[in-house]
């Protein structure tokens, strides 16, 4: 008997639903192939586990947390079932009021707003006053400050 065999029928082997023929041609390579051996050993360490799994008694409140989290669910799934109309009108009202902001923004940096021109315009008059009269500065008598007092 070759390896593969050996693998192919171990479950077999363990369950005893092999023939007796076939059984003693098994124990025979189990005694000779040390890798089979090791094979062997950690299917009979799982078949001991599962023995002592099936024996364990499940937690009492598993049921009640599985049924509280299927309950979660289909709640969430009542709460996205929201009307068409709504998931419809949300996305548009987002998009109107974008193109608006973009709309009012584009106007008023075309036409200016009134107190920047305002400002670019007293600047600029005050600069032609100071080339037109040779006057390197204008100070206004109000923001002077008298330090000898």
């Amino acid at each position: 008997m070759d390896c593969k065999q050996f693998n192919d029928n171990l479950f077999a082997l363990h369950e005893g639903e092999i023939p007796d023929e076939l059984r003693q041609s098994m124990e025979e390579h189990l005694s000779s192939c040390a890798a089979c051996a090791k094979v062997d050993a950690g299917f009979q360490t799982l078949a001991e586990l599962i023995e002592i799994e099936k024996t364990a008694e499940p937690n009492p409140f598993a049921t009640t947390r599985i049924m509280q989290r299927i309950d979660a669910a289909f709640e969430r799934t009542d709460a996205q079932n929201t009307p068409i109309w709504t998931r419809i009108l949300q996305p548009v009202a987002i998009a109107f009021a974008l193109l608006t902001g973009i709309l009012i923004g584009s106007y008023t940096a075309k036409t200016g707003t009134p107190a920047a021109n305002q400002v670019a315009d007293k600047s600029e008059h005050i600069e032609l006053l100071k080339s037109d009269f040779f006057i390197s500065e204008f100070t206004d008598e109000d923001k002077i400050l008298d330090l000898n007092k």
